[in-house]
């Protein structure tokens, strides 16, 4: 545990700037993995390094699983990181500024959210019916009015959530959030939209840390299952002579994919009482009281 939040301090020490500095260099060097079966206490280690990691803004532990509403995961952080801003740019401490010079810093992040909307509109929802809520939702949260340029505004979605994170962190003085992931691997469909969340534009971040929990063998059937409806049951139907060679295909992109999210450096491993029981020499004796 210990270990963990040395590499995120560290991560802190390489990129945490009030700055917008360059993206990391290495893809999803600040996604941080917490790998355990079930049961074995992820979801409290993870409450702890989130509790307990120094010079860092949490924005909490989300488990997608638990949100009722069907937009889009991205949305629900910003919900949160808006909040955050909302509630220090108006808090009694900044008694020194005029209420409209707290107003004025608050609407200019307003600004750079409604920035993001025509790319933020191109992101799909989850579950049946979503995708007729996409434009009152980005109505209600980011009062979009326009409809044209979506495809222009998604080419730099990535540079203006970073411009979003790292004027949130002038606001809130930290130099580093961080954002904990929770049970993505229980649901297939919510967990699949958090691993492109990470892949495509949070593992870009230079002051956002992430952490996520899960199984990896669970990730590795959520993978793999996408990668084979990709390719469609019309090659498995009337190509049935390669199916072999298309296996050993998804072998390769179910490896790549998951390395690239989640680096070999950044896993942590967590082990229950029976295997640790297993792997360590020697007797242990229990006394029960």
């Amino acid at each position: 545990m210990n270990d963990l939040i040395q590499k995120i301090n560290a991560c802190q020490e390489t990129k945490g700037s009030s700055q917008l500095g360059p993206a990391p260099k290495c893809h999803s060097e600040n996604v941080f993995f917490i790998h355990g079966a079930r049961g074995a206490g992820k979801t409290t280690f993870l409450r702890y390094v989130l509790k307990n990691t120094e010079n860092v803004r949490s924005l909490g532990l989300i488990d997608p699983t638990l949100i009722e509403t069907r937009e889009h995961i991205l949305f629900v952080v910003l919900s949160c990181l808006d909040k955050m801003v909302r509630e220090a740019a108006h808090c009694p401490c900044g008694a020194k500024l005029h209420e409209q010079e707290k107003e004025n810093i608050y609407e200019k992040f307003r600004v750079l959210l409604k920035r993001m909307a025509r790319g933020l509109s191109l992101l799909k929802e989850t579950g049946e019916g979503s995708a007729s809520r996409t434009e009152s939702i980005l109505d209600d949260f980011l009062m979009l009015n326009e409809k044209l340029e979506n495809a222009v505004g998604g080419f730099g979605l990535q540079e203006q959530l970073r411009e979003v994170f790292r004027y949130a962190g002038e606001i809130l003085k930290v130099s580093t959030f961080l954002l904990g992931f929770d049970d993505i691997d229980t649901n297939f469909a919510r967990g699949w939209d958090v691993l492109e969340l990470l892949r495509c534009y949070f593992s870009h971040m230079p002051n956002l840390v992430i952490l996520v929990t899960g199984d990896l063998q669970l990730y590795s059937h959520m993978a793999r299952g996408r990668f084979f409806s990709n390719l469609g049951e019309v090659l498995a139907r009337h190509d049935r002579s390669r199916s072999a060679e298309r296996k050993l295909m998804i072998d390769h992109l179910e490896q790549q994919y998951l390395l690239k999210i989640f680096p070999l450096p950044n896993r942590v491993v967590l082990y229950s009482v029976r295997e640790l029981l297993l792997r360590a020499e020697g007797t242990f004796f229990f006394r029960v009281e």
